[in-house]
């Protein structure tokens, strides 16, 4: 799995966080990360996917291409697509307000 499939995938997490954010469904995030996580851990890829189309279904967004090709190749990367989704899923973006200076420059 390169980079930027990957990236494309924390990207995905992170809209679907931004969805249930703005729709007050902040709550509902750790509990989908859980239940994915679950499915990680016992490998499997079907209530992983479950979980991915209800999410993708709540939001009224269509699901990635990269999800089919991915669960769908018998040696993929499962784990590594599935925890680099949750962790854009349950990531915090940092928002710098106007004007606001980088202390680090």
């Amino acid at each position: 799995m390169n980079s930027k499939k990957l990236f494309f995938i924390y990207k995905s997490g992170q809209d679907i966080n931004k969805y249930f954010t703005e729709h007050s469904g902040e709550n509902k995030i750790t509990g989908i990360a859980y239940k994915m996580l679950n499915s990680v851990k016992t490998g499997n890829k079907n209530d992983f996917m479950d979980a991915i189309l209800r999410i993708y279904m709540t939001a009224q967004k269509e699901v990635p291409a990269l999800f089919s090709e991915v669960f769908s190749d018998e040696d993929s990367e499962f784990e590594a697509v599935a925890q680099t989704f949750v962790s854009g899923l349950i990531s915090k973006e940092i928002h710098k307000k106007e004007g606001e200076v980088n202390k680090d420059e």
